[in-house]
């Protein structure tokens, strides 16, 4: 079941983990609003660009006017949040992408425009804010024409117990191979960003390297790969 932005505008992603996962770990009420008015405060009632590295690419679900490729220095794409419920299973734990101390992070920056932000964050936080597995920023970014812009980032939460930055690489071709959750398997959420970077000219040859590796552990097992 494919993540919508009606899903978001009604809260619906909530309110399903809290039905079909009554202990996932759920930021309550007041940490939820606390945590997005910090970065409003941070924005002060300017426009502002909000950047995405992994499913924000091919599936935004965000009110923007305009997108452009970018550039965040000093952080890098990991895979280092497992997940057993939207794209894994208690059984078959899939993970997500985060984003890490490193060197740089090439992805898309969506423009929102000032009197939408505030109506945007509160959608966009009810997808990537929802169990504090992430961190919200306000963060240079650089575009491909070289301009400066404000970006809201999340990056990964090194104290959190969905936190994991030391998965043997095997193991994560296994896992991303083979889970699969609510909102889909943890390949097609793999395959899909390393498409939907390709499709604005961005290549990052770590994903693409593993989406090849999945797709041969899958292929020597006799598995279906149908994404």
């Amino acid at each position: 079941m494919a993540l919508t932005r009606d899903d978001l505008e009604h809260d619906r992603l909530r309110a399903r983990i809290r039905e079909n996962f009554p202990d996932y770990p759920l930021l309550d009420d007041a940490q939820f609003e606390a945590s997005r008015r910090r970065v409003l405060e941070q924005i002060e009632g300017r426009d502002v660009w909000i950047f995405g590295y992994g499913s924000l690419i091919w599936n935004p679900c965000i009110d923007f006017d305009r997108s452009e490729p970018a550039r965040i220095n000093g952080l890098t794409r990991r895979y280092c949040l497992w997940d057993k419920s939207g794209r894994g299973s208690d059984d078959s734990p899939g993970f997500y992408l985060a984003l890490a101390p490193g060197d740089h992070c090439d992805g898309v920056a969506f423009h929102v425009p000032a009197e939408r932000v505030d109506w945007e964050l509160t959608c966009i936080w009810r997808r990537e804010m929802i169990s504090g597995a992430y961190r919200a920023e306000v963060l240079e970014a650089i575009t491909r024409d070289g301009e400066s812009i404000r970006c809201v980032v999340f990056l990964a939460n090194p104290k959190h117990e969905r936190y994991c930055c030391e998965l043997l690489p095997q193991k994560l071709v296994e896992c991303i191979a083979l889970a699969e959750g609510t909102i889909g398997t943890s390949r097609e959420y793999l395959y899909s960003t390393v498409a939907g970077l390709a499709k604005v000219g961005l290549d990052d040859p770590e994903l693409t390297a593993l989406e090849r590796a999945v797709r041969e552990y899958r292929t020597t097992r006799n598995l279906p790969d149908d994404c």
